[in-house]
C-alpha cells in the first residue's frame, strides 16, 4: 500500500492520499501536523498497564484484535478486579 502524502507520515493511505489521521485533520480544516504517538510505555517486551500504572509482560494481556501488538491495554489482573466489582454490585 501507499504511504500517507503527509511528509514523514508512514501510515497507510486511506483517503484521497492521507492517512486517517490526517484526512482527519484536513478534513476539520486544520493545518496539517505530524500525528502523536500513542505507543507510551510500550516495549517489545512489554507495555505500561492503563488499568494499574504498573509495567508486565505481554503473556500477562489479554489478546485484543484492535489494540497494541493485538493485546488489550489493561492486564489481566485489572480485567478480572473490575468484572469482580461489577459482579459485586449487580447482586446488591
Amino acid at each position: 500500500m501507499n504511504k500517507c502524502a503527509f511528509n514523514g507520515c508512514e501510515n497507510n493511505q486511506a483517503v484521497r492520499g492521507y492517512c486517517r489521521g490526517h484526512y482527519a485533520q484536513l478534513a476539520k480544516g486544520k493545518e496539517l501536523k505530524p500525528l502523536r504517538k500513542y505507543k507510551k510505555g510500550v516495549t517489545d517486551s512489554g507495555r505500561v498497564c492503563t488499568g494499574c500504572n504498573n509495567f508486565k509482560p505481554w503473556d500477562e494481556f489479554y489478546d485484543h484484535s484492535v489494540g497494541i501488538n493485538g493485546k488489550s491495554p489493561r492486564c489481566m489482573s485489572c480485567v478480572k478486579h473490575d468484572a469482580v466489582e461489577r459482579y459485586q454490585i449487580s447482586k446488591e
